[in-house]
């Protein structure tokens, strides 16, 4: 982390609940802590809290709620150690009538507060909904996690919440109610692309039309999966990022996969983060990879490009739930995928490089190694006795950098494709 001058604030939110936010939450935490950061996690869900459970918390005592009314001074006061070292908790408000019914005005003083907190890093454990106090909390963040599975629910509702946020973030960028009713006005239907949505504002109010551009720039959003069983359904979350980016225009790349693991489940029965005895498994590999590069966050950078996200007036009614687009299978990789050894020419404007492919189908392939590539670039990819292909590349992580050709493979390359399948199912 650097240059901030306070701390470095991470949401995780989803929209459905019953994802396993909490549990991503707690240990990610868990994970941050293990590279030596103080973290405070608080558990925004109110009504239904459940943070200090999962964190070894038998009896919370003071919460939020005792913030709220004014029985205690500051949040300060309401933060408790956890059975995770380095790891602290503000608990949440549970089972009290009406606590999800945050008043504006103790919202404000909530999240004003939220910024003062002494930690390393404050993780906010966010509820489920798109209701306006939940995206508030999200928006607050300067890096937001996504956690979804690979159910069809799931997707609906993370995807509603995603188009939620973004139109919550829109309306944060207006000066005055006419803007506003022109941002409301440009929404258009549910199937509408937030680019023409943009385009609208844009050919109207070059000035706000400019701002929203910038701020959806600087949206940083991750997907982590949960619950991802199988090739199948980690190419689900693949096909969802795909998609926001196509209907949103949020870049939301899989940063990290989480199993449905004995050992997951054991932790919650138990009570404390399973990060605290696992370091070898995939997922806990995966989490403290996904730590280190929080950490590594210039904040300050992030910060001053995004410009300012004014979560403190509340305007306009509630975002309406969103159905899929289309569905999302659509989106799904249809082609069987084989492992080969080849090596490919692959152009990025006037650069050339030779890299090694991973596995390819007619539809894209995974390049062994990514480091000159972005998601988004369009790229040639030309493998030795067949025509070249355009593509693009859709994600890029330590790895691998997966590709989707934008033309069919010609019959050169399809004889490759039908040898590897004949050498495969032999």
């Amino acid at each position: 982390m650097k240059d901030q001058e306070m701390p470095l604030c991470l949401a995780v939110g989803g929209g459905k609940g019953g994802v396993g936010k909490t549990v991503v939450s707690v240990n990610l935490a868990t994970a941050l802590a293990r590279h030596g950061a103080r973290v405070v996690v608080v558990d925004t869900d109110f009504g239904a809290a459940n943070a200090h459970t999962l964190l070894g918390v038998e009896r919370p005592g003071a919460t939020l709620q005792a913030f709220l009314n004014k029985k205690v001074a500051s949040l300060e006061e309401v933060v408790i150690p956890t059975a995770a070292p380095r790891v602290f908790l503000i608990p949440g408000v549970g089972a009290i009538a009406g606590a999800a019914n945050l008043a504006h005005a103790k919202k404000v003083r909530l999240l004003k507060a939220l910024r003062g907190i002494d930690a390393d890093v404050v993780l906010l454990d966010c509820g489920a909904g798109i209701s306006f106090n939940v995206i508030d909390f999200f928006l607050l963040a300067d890096l937001r996690f996504v956690v979804a599975t690979p159910e069809l629910t799931s997707i609906q509702n993370a995807y509603s919440f995603l188009k939620g946020s973004v139109h919550r973030l829109f309306r944060h960028q207006c000066t005055d109610a006419e803007q506003r009713k022109r941002i409301d006005t440009a929404a258009g239907g549910e199937t509408e692309r937030v680019s023409e949505l943009l385009e609208k504002v844009q050919a109207q109010d070059p000035e706000l039309g400019a701002r929203l551009y910038h701020c959806l720039e600087w949206f940083q959003v991750g997907l982590i999966g949960n619950q991802i069983h199988s090739n199948d359904a980690e190419h689900v979350m693949f096909a969802f990022s795909r998609m926001t980016g196509d209907f949103l225009s949020v870049n939301v790349p899989m940063v990290g996969a989480l199993g449905h693991t004995q050992r997951i489940v054991r932790s919650v029965v138990q009570r404390k983060p399973f990060m605290l005895e696992d370091s070898t498994s995939k997922e806990a590999r995966t989490l403290m990879d996904l730590a280190e590069r929080v950490l590594e966050t210039n904040v300050y950078d992030l910060r001053e490009n995004r410009g300012p996200v004014d979560v403190m007036t509340e305007w306009g009614p509630d975002v309406e739930p969103a159905e899929l687009p289309r569905p999302v299978t659509q989106y799904r990789r249809q082609h069987d995928r084989f492992a080969v050894g080849w090596t490919a020419l692959v152009r990025r404007g006037v650069d050339a490089y030779q890299i090694q492919l991973s596995d390819i189908s007619s539809g894209g392939a995974r390049l062994l190694s990514g480091d000159f590539l972005a998601e988004g670039d369009a790229i040639s990819l030309s493998i030795e006795g067949c025509a070249a292909l355009s593509a693009i590349v859709r994600h890029v992580d330590d790895r691998y950098a997966g590709i989707e050709f934008l033309n069919e493979v010609g019959d050169d390359l399809q004889a490759k494709l039908d040898k590897a399948h004949q050498t495969a199912a032999a």
